[in-house]
């Protein structure tokens, strides 16, 4: 799990599930309730429609569905974040979200320089598609980023782990392969994505 600034355990979750909304809003408070007490730090609700993990993979195993997930990631976060503060983080965040087009899709800040993407129902193409436009949406900012050996501007890297969701997949399997192409891209520059299909 990721890590706030000082340094609890953190947790992110969504406020509305696929069958029934009024019932996972209140299981999400019963929850938030039972984290804070155990000493973690809640980044973030995110009210987008259909996301609740259990539910929604185990809807999509039932539909032969697909799941796309990413993780995108600031190159060389520290010196962006030293030469525009807060500022790059605002601007970056809303290009993200720009990207996603559709409803039950949502993007969100991971920890740190890092956020995921989650896109219900989208193959690797149109993950590619996605992706795709948010590396452009982030260069096109411009934010200067003069300390970076890759880029004179702030630039992103993206690992997708996209494919049809089985029983027996958890949300962990696409997290763990999606940091696996994030790493993957930044081995290769930065700058760009890779992604590779869960088996």
């Amino acid at each position: 799990m990721p890590e706030s600034n000082d340094k609890k355990r953190t947790f992110l979750f969504s406020t509305a599930g696929v069958s029934s909304e009024k019932k996972t809003i209140k299981d999400h408070g019963a929850l938030r309730e039972i984290l804070v007490a155990k000493g973690y730090d809640i980044v973030g609700d995110f009210a987008c429609k259909g996301f609740n993990t259990n539910s929604v993979l185990k809807h999509l195993a039932h539909t032969d569905g697909v799941l796309s997930l990413m993780k995108i990631e600031f190159d060389q976060y520290s010196q962006a974040s030293e030469a525009n503060g807060g500022e790059c983080l605002k601007r970056a965040a809303a290009a993200l979200k720009r990207c996603i087009l559709r409803e039950g899709d949502f993007v969100a800040r991971y920890g740190g320089g890092t956020f995921i993407a989650v896109l219900q129902n989208v193959d690797k193409y149109g993950a590619r598609l996605v992706a795709r436009r948010m590396l452009h949406a982030i260069r096109d900012l411009g934010i200067p980023n003069e300390n970076s050996a890759m880029a004179k501007c702030v630039t992103v890297s993206i690992g997708v782990a996209a494919g049809g969701v089985r029983h027996t997949h958890s949300l962990g399997d696409y997290l763990s392969l999606a940091d696996e192409m994030l790493l993957l891209s930044k081995k290769d520059g930065g700058n760009r994505y890779s992604l590779s299909l869960l088996p």
